[in-house]
Order: C-alpha cells, then structure tokens, then sequence
C-alpha cells in the first residue's frame, strides 16, 4: 500500500508520500484542500482507520474494498462516495484493462482508493 496526499490552498501546495496513515488525519480539518490518494487495498486495518477518521460507513469501505462494483454514486450526510473504472489500454496485451477507483468526496478534501499501485500524480503521456 501506498499513501500520498496533496494540499493546497491559493498560495502553496505541498505533495507528500507518508508511511502512516496517521499523518493523513489532520488533514481533515486544516483549511485547505487535501487530496489523500491510497494506491492498493490489501491492508484493511490501515482503511478501517482512515474509515473511522473520515467518519466513513462500513458499507462505503466494503463498496472500496469490493473492486467489482459497477459505477455508481451515493450521498451521504458529510461527503459523497463515488466509484467508477479506469480503463487502461495494455500495448503488450493489447487488450483493455479495468481499475475501480472510488472516490470521496468531503468538504475540503478527497480521498481516492486504487486497487493497484500507481502513481496517480504522474502526468499521462
């Protein structure tokens, strides 16, 4: 699992990769915007943590977790949940590959969750 955010607000942005989740928290309530970005899944204690920082529903990080849910989106009384797929095209495949990203969105903040390890910040070619 990998962990990442940016924050920004009109004069500064800061872009960081932390080793705990921990340093996400205060984050939620700083009067930037933070983006958190969580690349891979497979450490469910780490998205139980963040899940009851951000005051997430257990069925939204089921939603996460499950990463063959059909696109969809639900409000919620302190942020909206999206989920929807990335499509990627494999030149040595050549085929077409699916990734569920879902989204949170929050007053000044989002959190994104991938299932594989990428660099979302990395500009597309």
């Amino acid at each position: 699992m990998r962990i990442s955010y940016i924050n920004y607000d009109e004069q500064n942005i800061q872009e960081k990769r932390v080793s705990k989740i921990e340093e996400c928290f205060p984050l939620k309530v700083t009067p930037t915007v933070s983006w958190i970005n969580i690349d891979g899944l497979h450490e469910v204690e780490i998205l139980e943590k963040l899940g009851k920082q951000f005051e997430l529903h257990p069925l939204m990080l089921e939603d996460i977790l499950n990463t063959d849910q059909r696109p969809k989106h639900e409000d919620f009384d302190k942020h909206i949940f999206i989920v929807l797929k990335m499509l990627s095209f494999d030149q040595e495949a050549q085929s077409v590959e699916s990734e569920q990203i879902s989204l949170v969105l929050g007053e000044n903040y989002v959190i994104s969750f991938q299932e594989r390890i990428g660099d979302v910040f990395e500009p597309i070619r």
